[in-house]
C-alpha cells in the first residue's frame, strides 16, 4: 500500500485537484449565469436534502 502511493501518489492528488477544479468551475458558471438545472444536480444540494 505504502509502494502504490509512493509511486502514484502525486498523480492521485493532481487527479483529484483537477477534479475539484472543474466541478468548482461548472458551480461557478451555473451560479453567474443562472442555469438552474445545473444549480439542481446532488452535489450542491445541501447535506440532507437529496432529489
Amino acid at each position: 500500500m505504502k509502494a502504490f502511493f509512493t509511486k502514484y501518489g502525486s498523480a492521485l492528488g493532481m487527479a483529484a485537484l483537477i477534479g475539484y477544479i472543474i466541478i468548482l468551475g461548472i458551480g461557478v458558471c451555473a451560479e453567474v449565469f443562472k442555469v438552474q438545472w445545473i444549480l439542481d444536480w446532488w452535489i450542491w444540494s445541501p447535506p440532507g436534502k437529496f432529489k
